[in-house]
């Protein structure tokens, strides 16, 4: 990539997925708009990452179970978390869960 070339990215917002009780019609237009973005040719979807489920207004969905999800949506846009935790993540099922990403 040359370096003046500019890259676009879509944050993806989940925080309404655990509020709202994860309604599948938010479910579906989160995956709408990540098969949208990669046929419109953006360069990344990003996912946030809040692992605090006791502070319910603050907790997002599992951003590596919605990465996983992501990828089997869409063919070329690159998917990635901002930020993944790892501090509040346990190492071992953090590792497996990254582990069974890369299969």
């Amino acid at each position: 990539m040359p370096p003046s070339q500019i890259e676009i990215g879509l944050l993806l917002h989940t925080r309404h997925l655990i509020r709202d009780g994860g309604s599948g019609s938010h479910v579906s237009e989160l995956w709408k708009t990540a098969e949208r973005a990669d046929e419109m040719g953006f360069d990344h979807l990003w996912v946030g990452d809040s692992p605090r489920l006791s502070l319910q207004d603050r907790a997002h969905a599992d951003c590596l179970t919605i990465t996983a999800a992501l990828a089997a949506r869409t063919n070329k846009i690159r998917i990635g978390t901002v930020p993944l935790i790892l501090a509040m993540r346990n190492p071992v099922l953090t590792a497996h869960s990254l582990a069974s990403l890369g299969c």
